[in-house]
């Protein structure tokens, strides 16, 4: 019932900085309620068949965008990681639209020094401080955990393009790797917000354009390229015809 409660509140939202899962309905049987979502293609699912060079910059951005959104709603998901993200790839090839999913652990809090104790979330994707499910007295801030968690998916996101090197030219972290680091800090108060990040990781992408010296991104220069190519190849199979 709490999933559903917030579900119903974020689906108020019709923005597009709101990466929640949209909210089609609930059906009442007697056995409960049950949610009624889209289907989307899993992200690990996504990721091994599509095309991550193109897009991983996207769903990086994506994830930024969707969990600050959810902290300024003063949602905490509290279980961040790739099974709870799916990609919407049907509308736009190139720039997939990520949604964020399963609530089923998130809480409602007031700001980053709301606490609340006890493990939650899942082993390899929860920050430090919330310790093991051993650990059934641990206090933290979940929007400071989140913020952990959300680095780690940064990084695993960063690490379907190999061939992209977040070092700088002097082997030194890049502005992406520096923004995970701290999000990964052992040290919670050291995390910056994900709306800081955010802020810093489009700055950062709109000075690379200027450096390369354009005003598009990937993704819009391979869509002019398609449509060029299927322009040249529908003019010779006229002039084939004739």
């Amino acid at each position: 019932m709490d999933e559903l409660k917030i579900l119903r509140y974020l689906s108020r939202f019709k923005v597009p900085s709101n990466h929640a899962i949209e909210l089609h309905g609930v059906v009442d049987l007697t056995i409960g309620k049950v949610i009624a979502l889209p289907w989307r293609t899993p992200l690990v699912d996504y990721l091994q068949s599509r095309h991550p060079l193109l897009s991983a910059e996207s769903l990086q951005r994506q994830l930024l965008e969707g969990v600050a959104f959810l902290h300024e709603h003063k949602i905490a998901h509290l279980d961040l990681k790739p099974d709870n993200v799916v990609i919407d790839s049907e509308r736009d090839r190139y720039c997939p639209r990520l949604s964020i999913i399963d609530f089923g652990l998130s809480v409602v809090v007031e700001d980053e020094e709301t606490m609340i104790e006890g493990y939650c979330g899942t082993r390899r994707w929860t920050a430090p401080e919330v310790g093991t499910s051993d650990d059934s007295d641990t206090k933290y801030s979940p929007i400071l955990a989140d913020r952990w968690a959300c680095g780690r998916m940064l990084g695993y996101l960063e690490a379907q393009v190999p061939n992209r090197n977040v070092l700088d030219g002097d082997g030194n972290w890049g502005i992406l790797g520096k923004l995970w680091k701290q999000l990964l800090n052992s040290d919670p108060r050291s995390r910056p917000s994900l709306s800081e990040v955010l802020d810093e990781y489009q700055r950062n992408q709109r000075d690379r354009m200027v450096e390369r010296g354009g005003g598009e991104d990937d993704s819009d220069a391979i869509q002019k390229r398609i449509g060029l190519n299927w322009y040249v190849y529908v003019f010779l199979r006229r002039q084939w015809l004739v």
